[in-house]
């Protein structure tokens, strides 16, 4: 397992790099049918991107808030 370092730390990067963020809140958690098909397409959507590192997918991280759910992809 790497170490962790603490501290704020910064990269220098010599290439364009884009953050991109994606999301979705759920208004009416009843409403399964309406916001479960788009969650069931995030996985796919991120297998497809690890496996094909020429895609220009870096990483990524998701999370959970309280009204839904969101991806930072870079």
């Amino acid at each position: 397992m790497p170490q962790v370092i603490p501290g704020k730390f910064t990269a220098e990067i010599t290439e364009p790099l884009v953050v991109l963020l994606i999301g979705m809140r759920i208004n009416k958690i009843l409403a399964l049918s309406q916001w479960i098909p788009t969650v069931r397409a995030m996985r796919p959507m991120l297998q497809s991107l690890y496996q094909n590192p020429e895609k220009g997918f870096l990483g990524g991280e998701t999370f959970i808030y309280w009204r839904g759910i969101g991806l930072i992809q870079y």
